[in-house]
């Protein structure tokens, strides 16, 4: 039996998809208990925990847009309390990690190359959150 894939389900499948790429390297992770947390869960990268907030999108496009704010009633606010946002691609089962950056509220990553890439696309190789974890534990990539 194949369930829908709400949007619910698709937070929580990018949550785990998100702490099993961590800790299948050894990463440890936590999981914030209750309601309004500022992060979806906490990661020890290079000997300090950082608060990541997990976006998902099941988008099959070759660019996928991923929305890095808050909805609330009056709009989307930009998220001004993490340190990243892991970025999970449910149709390419990739998990990305990108730093927090003040006022951003989208991003645009791109998983195929086509003659309407845009230079303002992330391509997803760059991003890959092994890839940037690295950075992070020797010093290439410095957490806000």
């Amino acid at each position: 039996m194949v369930v829908e894939m709400t949007e619910s389900r698709l937070g929580a499948a990018g949550e785990a998809a998100v702490i099993n790429a961590l800790t299948s390297v050894g990463i440890p992770c936590y999981l914030p208990f209750g309601e309004g947390n500022t992060a979806d869960l906490i990661a020890e990268i290079g000997g300090k925990p950082l608060k990541l907030q997990v976006k998902s999108c099941g988008n099959a496009t070759a660019t996928v847009t991923f929305r890095l704010a808050k909805r609330r009633r009056l709009g989307w606010r930009p998220y001004t309390d993490v340190d990243y946002f892991a970025l999970y691609a449910s149709h390419y089962k990739k998990v990305l990690l990108v730093p927090w950056q003040k006022g951003q509220t989208s991003i645009n990553v791109r998983f195929r190359n086509t003659v309407k890439a845009r230079k303002t696309d992330i391509a997803a190789d760059d991003i890959d959150i092994l890839k940037v974890v690295e950075e992070i534990e020797h010093g290439v990539q410095k957490p806000h």
